[in-house]
């Protein structure tokens, strides 16, 4: 058979001018759809079709019908579209893709007629002998409309368009909604990651400003002045009392030495005297323990006896020495 005489050679001739080429087979409602695809659905280009003639799907309606050429294949495809319910008074139009769409080039729809049709199957399944095949080819021709019905089918044509071009650009719509619904997924998750992130470094800043707060009233308090201590509070409370005990003990005791200890003894005079004052019955325990512990602070802090004695020249009279010069 050459491929020149037959009928579907125009779209055979369409389908090979350009490989994103394709055609649409509609029915009224029904149209042909490739299997398990959503975008452009209903377009077949020349390897949608070898395609849908390999599908395990359809090995039934297709097995054994030629297919080794494209005019054969092409030939194979038509001939079972009755088995989809797209059979006489099906039109095919001829589609270029136009950017993310396809727009219909031929002016006015290619209409089938098949002259011999059962239901559901075509009687080219039952023949697969070649010569069968090549006269089956012509049972598919063109109709070309009359010139009383061009009006209604130019209109019916840019009607169908208009609706496919829409149905094209809703199933982009829907496609490109859905990417977005995938991409706000996303970013909800990143923000949910981010926020438990910012919740960590606030509760660890909240954790390192406590501590920062915490070193600085410690550094304040070793700071401090000893008279802001505990024992120049205490020496301050009892400092009348205690220079009052230690004014009546001079009196009475001005110039005594310990009992028992010659004059070898290592202990200075000083000391002895104020181991003597210390014996009197009017010095209680709490005030030893005192002056205890304003020792130790002295030992400790160099600089604790020189405020101790301007504090003592600010609140009460010069004591008279009683020392080695008494």
């Amino acid at each position: 058979m050459k491929e020149s005489n037959s009928p579907l050679q125009p779209i055979l001739n369409h389908l090979q001018r350009l490989p994103t080429n394709s055609i649409t087979v509609v029915n009224g409602k029904v149209k042909k759809q490739r299997d398990g695809v959503f975008k452009d659905r209903y377009c077949f280009t020349m390897e949608d079709i070898r395609k849908e003639l390999e599908n395990p799907k359809f090995t039934n309606i297709y097995e054994g019908k030629a297919t080794g050429t494209d005019i054969e294949a092409l030939t194979t495809f038509i001939m079972a579209l009755p088995n989809f319910g797209l059979g006489t008074g099906s039109t095919v139009n001829l589609k270029m893709r136009n950017g993310t769409t396809q727009k219909i080039v031929n002016r006015d729809p290619i209409e089938l007629k098949f002259r011999s049709q059962e239901q559901g199957t075509t009687s080219i399944e039952k023949q697969t002998d070649m010569s069968t095949l090549e006269n089956k080819v012509h049972e598919a021709v063109p109709v070309s409309p009359t010139e009383s019905q061009l009006i209604g089918m130019a209109a019916r044509f840019r009607a169908e368009s208009k609706l496919e071009s829409i149905q094209e650009r809703y199933t982009d719509k829907v496609e490109q909604n859905a990417s977005l619904k995938e991409d706000l997924g996303d970013a909800r998750s990143r923000i949910r990651k981010l926020e438990e992130e910012n919740l960590g470094l606030r509760s660890k800043l909240s954790i390192a400003e406590a501590e920062k707060g915490l070193a600085i009233k410690t550094i304040e308090s070793e700071k401090r002045s000893v008279l802001d201590s505990d024992v120049a509070v205490k020496l301050v409370e009892n400092l009348p009392s205690l220079a009052s005990a230690l004014v009546n003990l001079a009196g009475k005791n001005n110039g005594a030495a310990v009992s028992g200890m010659g004059a070898s003894d290592p202990i200075s005079e000083n000391k002895r005297y104020f181991i003597d004052q210390i014996m009197d019955p009017e010095i209680l325990d709490d005030d030893l323990k005192f002056l205890y512990e304003v020792l130790q602070a002295h030992l400790q802090n160099p600089d604790f006896m020189g405020q101790v004695r301007q504090l003592l020249t600010s609140m009460i009279k010069p004591i008279a020495n009683h020392g080695t010069d008494g």
